[in-house]
């Protein structure tokens, strides 16, 4: 009877044992609890590495200017950023050389930047008239709008060719020709030079009377 007890007694200590042990959680297999901040942590990590889309700005260089700032370049050109297909740009070009600053404007769009490169017009360092002989230097400078010091432009020296044939048709010389010239000098600099051929003063020879 004893015997029977004894065996009975480390059966029942067995079976609670294995009970016991199925209730705890195994080394080798992680818990609920710990697979779900696995993946949350897994998850954090791919939006982290996540591609992000930068968008680049476009921007403007000015290239081969001396006296002009860039600034003043561009915002001369009237360029708009959002705007920037060759039609634009053209007009940009147009909108430069009607400054009268500038000998040579290019303007071209290369991956995101757009360059600016223009050749700045010399400064007239002297001007000076030669052939005259009816009117006198001073007469006709005194009218020019080219002035020493100031930018040379071919715009405006058209004007000044205008002007100085006007002097002479008021003073009887319907035939005149004058021709602009320049002279090249150091930094960027160029002497102004009107050669006049003055024609034949216009006479009366002959009036009828009717």
């Amino acid at each position: 009877m004893v015997y029977l007890k004894i065996i009975l007694t480390f059966n029942f200590l067995i079976f609670v044992g294995g009970v016991l042990n199925s209730q705890e959680p195994s080394p080798a297999s992680p818990s609920s609890s710990y697979n779900n901040e696995y993946h949350n942590n897994k998850g954090n990590e791919i939006e982290q590495t996540k591609p992000v889309n930068i968008v680049k700005q476009t921007q403007v260089l000015v290239q081969g200017n001396n006296r002009l700032d860039s600034s003043v370049i561009i915002r001369d050109s009237l360029l708009d950023l959002s705007k920037t297909n060759p039609k634009d740009l053209s007009v940009a070009i147009k909108n430069l050389y009607k400054t009268g600053y500038y000998e040579d404007v290019n303007i071209f769009k290369k991956d995101n930047f757009i360059y600016i490169i223009i050749k700045e017009n010399p400064i007239i360092d002297q001007i000076s008239v030669e052939g005259n002989s009816e009117i006198s230097d001073e007469i006709i400078l005194s009218e020019l709008e080219s002035k020493t010091r100031s930018v040379y432009s071919t715009d405006i020296i058209k004007d000044d060719v205008k002007k100085i044939q006007t002097i002479y048709k008021r003073s009887g010389f319907f035939s005149t020709f004058v021709e602009p010239k320049y002279i090249r000098l150091d930094q960027n600099r160029v002497n102004l030079v009107f050669e006049v051929n003055e024609g034949k003063e216009a006479t009366i020879k002959k009036i009828n009377f009717l």
